[in-house]
């Protein structure tokens, strides 16, 4: 008998990113902070999954009914802004950015529901790892074979190389292909912030290198007895930087980085 350890790619790229993190939200179990930026996501996602939604499919929107939906939504996810001007300053955003998806992906474009939305799987990987997930949308293309769809509203852009390289698509890839017994020929991030569509492809080969990384990964998750912290680009924003014993570093490479932008 072997332990294997259930882990969605979120919760792996936690522990990438610092073991300390990772330890107080899944071994001590201190619930996260409310933040803007988690209801403005979910937010985002569901009002794509009440237009796509097979189960419930609908006309071809109108950029007003899209709009109603994100408000309906959008009033039932009101954590973590602070705020009155914070939650409108997100609103106007979630509105800029579904007015830019609505001109390029809906108005002059065939509409139609997707295949599936927030589809689960749970799959095997290596020795060590269950891996579970999520997937935003799969549509179902005219030759029969079919597209992953991820949407991310996050600043920061994606370069090509990112998302070819994207370990995140290469599980949803391997689920798709092996758990839903769909053929993936293409699968696609949106970055709903930078108005762009980001595509690319996967091959059987891929699915090899993932399995070993997070089969490495999971072994040393399930070995962890430090959790020491590790300075990474989330740092700013994490719920116990006031007692890590990296946050004199952390804050100061903040103001060093504050000072660079005068």
């Amino acid at each position: 008998f072997r332990k294997r350890i259930r882990l969605s790619y979120s919760k792996m790229g936690l522990y990438e990113n610092c073991p300390r993190a990772y330890g107080r939200l899944y071994i001590q179990r201190i619930p996260p902070k409310p933040q803007p930026f988690f209801s403005f996501g979910t937010t985002i996602h569901e009002t794509f999954e009440n237009i796509y939604d097979p189960a419930h499919p609908i006309e071809k929107p109108s950029l007003e009914e899209v709009l109603r939906i994100f408000e309906e939504v959008r009033m039932t996810h009101r954590e973590g802004y602070g705020t009155a001007e914070a939650e409108e300053k997100y609103r106007q955003d979630g509105i800029r950015q579904l007015k830019m998806y609505y001109e390029r992906f809906i108005r002059n474009c065939e509409f139609r529901p997707a295949h599936s939305i927030e589809d689960y799987f749970e799959i095997p990987c290596g020795k060590y790892a269950v891996m579970t997930g999520f997937i935003d949308r799969i549509d179902r293309l005219p030759d029969g074979t079919y597209e992953i769809l991820d949407y991310k509203t996050e600043p920061t852009m994606r370069s090509q190389e990112e998302v070819d390289k994207d370990k995140q698509l290469s599980i949803y890839y391997w689920a798709c292909e092996d758990t839903m017994n769909l053929r993936i020929s293409k699968l696609s991030l949106f970055m709903l912030d930078h108005d762009a569509k980001i595509e690319t492809t996967r091959t059987r080969d891929s699915i090899k290198k993932v399995v070993e990384h997070v089969d490495e990964i999971a072994w040393r998750m399930i070995n962890e007895k430090e959790f020491k912290p590790k300075k990474n680009k989330y740092c700013k924003s994490c719920d116990h930087l006031h007692d890590c014993p990296l946050k004199d570093e952390i804050m100061a490479d903040q103001n060093l980085i504050s000072m660079k932008k005068f």
